[in-house]
């Protein structure tokens, strides 16, 4: 029973991770997505 609650346990942390570090890897998408069209637009 232990293990099984610290097995599902890590398997949310690591959830949690991948999904910051996505969102992360979305905002970084986009904000340099507006830099390239700042850039289209003031060339």
């Amino acid at each position: 029973m232990l293990s099984w609650l610290i097995t599902s346990a890590s398997m949310i942390l690591l959830f949690f991770q991948n999904f910051r570090g996505v969102l992360y890897g979305i905002r970084v998408f986009f904000s340099m997505d507006k830099a390239f069209w700042k850039h289209v637009q003031t060339a």
